[in-house]
């Protein structure tokens, strides 16, 4: 009796174990209808991602006690057009709509990341991921693929391969800090091996939030080292939302020499106004600018958003980007070099 009492406890022990861990899937299905010129050529059909890119999630967390948690992610884009998952442009400045944009198509997951989280101590984060200083964690950015960063700016790719970043717990209740390594795949023939570090902080008080982030690649090379800096900032003023980013980056490269860079900057705002009854106007605009002019793009949009549930959007919209430079700039609308694009709308987006 006593030898079946043990195995019962046992065996209900093993049971607690075993329901301490939770695996969620979640995602985002993101598609509509939408005419475009690109001051070329014009299209009307069915396009996904302007809003945000669809994708699936695998979240995995358990509870190990002791203030001590593991968290899992495992996350893949694609498009929901044609179920396409890669972006052949991979690596290079590209349309944001893209599944997997810019240096991040190539993999089977665009993220692969497990991380250990005390409370008090702060988290320990590696995989494959965009670390925090690379976007400013997200702050000033909450209009989807609107507002990311574009990606002339993002030299090196949103994703970190081989990333280690450590955050710490939030100090005073309103600072985070993150420290991040990681070690790449060489750029260039000629390359040796580079090594990417960042830095980040955040501040949190009330309504405001405000961080910057920086990233330096060290290609190990005479052709120097490429630096990205992005400060973000938003702020919840009840009748509106704004949110501003901006970022730069020095132009160096494993192929490129010290005496070539042409440093660029590029500069996201928005503001988010809700109306009542589930709608809101949502205001954006983009600038992209080098110092030798070869990059320089310009662009607005505007939406009508109707909330219908807690998950499921519906927003029609207008926007343009007009490139000036001879090098083309696509961020949230592919678009054509030395032309204006604009695109007009329905888009719905539902998240689960």
């Amino acid at each position: 009796m006593k030898k079946q009492l043990i195995a019962i406890a046992l065996a209900g022990t093993f049971a607690a174990s075993a329901n301490a861990q939770n695996v969620t899937l979640s995602g985002l299905l993101d598609h509509g209808v939408a005419h475009q010129d690109n001051g070329s050529s014009t299209f009307t059909g069915t396009r996904g991602n302007m809003a945000s890119t669809s994708n699936l999630k695998v979240n995995i967390t358990e509870d190990l006690g002791g203030g001590l948690s593991f968290t899992g992610l495992l996350t893949q884009e694609f498009n929901i057009t044609d179920g396409s998952h890669s972006d052949t442009s991979a690596g290079t400045p590209t349309d944001y709509s893209l599944p997997g944009a810019n240096g991040r198509g190539l993999n089977s997951f665009q993220e692969s990341s497990m991380a250990l989280s005390h409370a008090d101590w702060g988290s320990i984060k590696i995989g494959n991921f965009g670390i925090a200083s690379r976007d400013a964690s997200g702050v000033g950015r909450f209009a989807g693929n609107l507002g990311r960063i574009t990606g002339a700016v993002r030299t090196n790719g949103d994703k970190v391969e081989g990333a280690i970043e450590y955050t710490t717990p939030k100090l005073g209740n309103m600072v985070t800090i993150a420290l991040a390594n990681a070690n790449q795949a060489a750029a260039a023939a000629s390359a040796t091996v580079p090594t990417d570090s960042g830095i980040f902080a955040r501040f949190d008080m009330g309504a405001l939030s405000a961080a910057i982030g920086q990233t330096k690649r060290d290609y190990g090379l005479t052709t120097g080292d490429n630096v990205e800096t992005v400060i973000g900032a938003q702020y919840d003023a009840g009748f509106a939302r704004f949110g501003l980013v901006r970022g730069t980056d020095n132009g160096a490269s494993a192929s490129s020499t010290n005496t070539s860079l042409s440093r660029l900057t590029a500069t996201t705002g928005q503001v988010l106004v809700p109306i009542g009854n589930g709608l809101s106007i949502l205001g954006g605009m983009q600038k992209i600018k080098n110092t030798a002019s070869t990059v320089d793009a310009s662009g607005y949009t505007i939406s009508l958003r109707k909330e219908l549930s807690k998950r499921t959007l519906v927003q029609l919209y207008t926007d343009s980007l007009d490139n000036k430079g001879t090098i083309l700039v696509s961020t949230y609308t592919t678009g054509v070099a030395g032309k204006r694009t604009s695109n007009t709308g329905v888009n719905v987006s539902h998240s689960f």
